[in-house]
C-alpha cells in the first residue's frame, strides 16, 4: 500500500514539471520549450516557445534592396505622377474661367464639362487598375495616358479659339484621362518598393503629387497674366506628355507588393 502511494507521488511530480507554471494547460502541449532568463537552456524557468504574431512582431519585417527615396526609379515614377497632376488640375480649376472669360459661357456647361472629367475619370481608374491586373503592365499604361492626355491638351491649345463644343470636348477628354492613372501609378510603386518599404514609397508619390497640386493654380494666373490660355493648355500637354518619354524602369514589377501577377518587359 505505502509503496503504491510512493508511486503515485512521484508519478504526479513528474507531471507538474511538465506543466507551465503560468497560462492555460493548454501550453504543456507545446512540443518545444524555450529558456526565459537568459541563462545556458536546462537552467531556469522555461516556458513553451510561441511562434506566431507576436514572434514576428519583435523581430519586425525584413527589408531588402534599397530605400526607396534612394531608387531613381521611384523617384521617376512619383515624378511622372506630379507632371500628369498638371493638366488634372488645369482642367478641374480652370474649365469654368476659361469658359466664361473667353468663350462667355455660364457655370452650366462648365459643370458638365467638369463632371464628365470626373465620372469618366473614376471610370477609367477602375477599368485601367482592373486591366493592369491582369496584365502587370502598369507603367505601361502609364506612359499611354499621359500621351493620350498630352494629346487632347494640345488640341485645347490649338482650338482655343475655336467653337466652343470642340474646345469644351477637348478639355473634357483630358480631364477624363488625367484622372484615370493614380490607381495603377500608387499600385505600381507599392510593388517597386516590396511591402515592407511600400509606405515610404506611397508617402513619397503622394508627396509629389500635393507638391504639383499646390503649385499648378499659382503658376497658371502668370501665365494667363503674361501669355495666353493657349499657352496654359501647351504647359499641360508637355507637362502630361513627358514621362512618356522616360524610361520609368526596366521591367514591370507586377508581383512584389503580395500580389500574385504576370510581369512583363516595358
Amino acid at each position: 500500500m505505502a509503496g503504491g502511494l510512493l508511486r503515485l507521488r512521484h508519478r504526479l511530480r513528474r507531471i507538474g514539471r511538465l506543466l507551465p507554471r503560468r497560462g492555460g494547460g493548454h501550453l504543456a502541449l507545446a512540443p518545444r520549450t524555450a529558456d526565459v532568463t537568459g541563462g545556458p537552456a536546462g537552467l531556469g524557468r522555461r516556458r513553451p516557445a510561441r511562434i506566431g504574431p507576436a514572434c514576428l512582431w519583435r523581430r519586425g519585417p525584413a527589408h531588402d534592396g534599397p530605400v526607396p527615396l534612394r531608387r531613381w526609379d521611384v523617384w521617376r515614377l512619383a515624378l511622372a505622377g506630379a507632371l500628369l497632376t498638371v493638366p488634372q488640375f488645369a482642367v478641374l480649376s480652370f474649365t469654368a474661367i476659361f469658359l466664361h472669360d473667353v468663350k462667355g459661357e455660364d457655370a452650366t456647361l462648365a459643370s458638365v464639362t467638369v463632371v464628365i472629367a470626373q465620372l469618366g475619370g473614376g471610370a477609367a481608374r477602375i477599368w485601367t487598375g482592373r486591366r493592369t491586373d491582369r496584365t502587370g503592365t502598369r507603367r505601361t499604361h502609364i506612359r499611354a495616358i499621359g500621351t493620350l492626355a498630352g494629346l487632347a491638351m494640345a488640341g485645347a491649345a490649338v482650338l482655343t479659339d475655336a467653337p466652343t463644343p470642340l474646345t469644351v470636348t477637348a478639355l473634357a477628354l483630358a480631364g477624363l484621362l488625367a484622372n484615370s492613372w493614380h490607381g495603377v501609378a500608387y499600385t505600381e510603386i507599392a510593388a517597386m518598393a516590396g511591402a515592407s518599404r511600400a509606405g515610404t514609397a506611397l508617402g513619397l508619390l503622394g508627396t509629389t503629387l500635393f507638391a504639383m497640386g499646390f503649385v499648378t493654380p499659382l503658376l497658371i494666373p502668370l501665365i494667363i497674366t503674361h501669355a495666353s490660355w493657349a499657352a496654359v493648355w501647351a504647359l499641360a500637354a508637355a507637362a502630361s506628355s513627358s514621362p512618356s518619354r522616360w524610361p520609368l524602369a526596366r521591367r514591370e514589377h507586377a508581383g512584389e507588393a503580395g500580389v500574385g501577377m504576370r510581369s512583363e518587359s516595358a
